[in-house]
């Protein structure tokens, strides 16, 4: 059986792809271990869930659960209207790139809740979940519990 690899790819442009990996096993092991101009077969990507985010539109909300940030950080730089909330144990340093826009919450702080999400949301925005299955799951339902409503709602998650 052949196993889902655990990167993705957090910036792609002029040619070049930056990659976001997780230590996760040999094969990640063999990719760290490449030189840097070594040529690599790139197959993909399937994720196409912030299509509509990167296409204009509405306003995007990112919700992201750890490293479900990582298809996130490049869109909510080139979206000025995007927010980006973010649970996580290690707030990352993108204060500096979004401002007010990056809203993390972590451990001892306020906790990442449907609520806090659509309280300052624009109403026509366009919501888009990342992360853990479980995390996915139960923010998808919060969400749809506070109103927002399927169409515009849209969600990818990490198979560990």
């Amino acid at each position: 059986m052949e196993r889902s690899h655990p990167f993705s790819v957090v910036r792609a442009r002029d040619g070049e792809l930056v990659f976001a990996v997780k230590d996760a096993g040999p094969f990640t092991a063999r990719l760290r271990a490449l030189p840097v101009g070594a040529t690599v077969l790139v197959d993909g990507p399937y994720g196409t869930f912030t299509r509509e985010a990167q296409l204009g539109g509405r306003p995007p909300v990112l919700v992201a659960g750890g490293i479900g940030v990582t298809p996130f950080v490049e869109l909510a730089v080139r979206r000025q209207d995007a927010v980006l909330f973010h649970a996580t144990r290690h707030p990352m340093d993108l204060h500096r790139h979004l401002g007010p826009r990056y809203r993390p919450a972590h451990p001892g702080g306020e906790r990442l809740t449907a609520a806090r999400i659509t309280r300052d949301a624009p109403g026509d925005a366009a919501y888009f979940v990342c992360g853990g299955p479980g995390f996915v799951a139960g923010m998808v339902a919060e969400l749809r519990a506070h109103g927002v409503p399927a169409d515009r709602l849209f969600s990818e998650r990490f198979e560990w």
